[in-house]
């Protein structure tokens, strides 16, 4: 089996370039993207020997559009474009990369959505000289996270600043109140 490197090559040069690595943290704007695979607990017990090879074909797809895996939470999956290397195209990235690991679980059996939201965030390390990690925070990832309730099976939703700002066509899903938002926002 391939050996995958889960430490993107461009944190590990803000890495080398900090004397001590935890503790680091920017604010930065960006591109935030969720997938979920709803009831994965479940399918993942009888698919147990594919799961390697299932999370090695994410990572491949996150890097192909150049982005950062921040983590594998059980059902969850959480990457950015942006929070380490930025691109003008960053949202179109993030978009495609989303819908692109969204097929790829849907075509492996799984029942996967995904949510793209822009926005500023925290990149940063968190943890001591024993332990760090690198994580995103901050109400950005809230809101996107918040998203993916609002998806079904095979969708990516993402709202209406970020759909102003890309050349795709989108379908309109409805206005929705979102925990921690003052005002709902309008999905596609």
């Amino acid at each position: 089996m391939e050996k995958v490197d889960f430490l993107h090559p461009y944190l590990e040069e803000v890495l080398k370039l900090k004397k001590e690595i935890y503790g680091w943290g920017e604010r930065r704007k960006g591109t935030l993207c969720f997938v979920l695979l709803k009831d994965f607990h479940k399918k993942a017990e009888r698919i147990k020997t594919k799961l390697p090879e299932i999370f090695a074909e994410i990572l491949r797809i996150i890097e192909k559009f150049d982005g950062v895996l921040d983590k594998f939470t059980g059902d969850i999956i959480l990457f950015s474009f942006g929070a380490i290397k930025s691109h003008e195209d960053d949202n179109i990235r993030g978009i495609l990369c989303t819908q692109s690991i969204v097929n790829f679980l849907t075509d492996a059996g799984f029942d996967a959505r995904g949510s793209v939201y822009d926005g500023e965030f925290l990149a940063i390390t968190v943890g001591n000289e024993k332990r760090t990690e690198f994580t995103l925070m901050g109400d950005t990832v809230n809101t996107c996270s918040r998203m993916l309730k609002l998806a079904d099976r095979k969708e990516v939703v993402l709202e209406k600043k970020l759909k102003e700002k890309v050349p795709f066509e989108f379908e309109f899903k409805g206005i929705f109140k979102v925990k921690g938002k003052k005002k709902p926002l309008e999905i596609y």
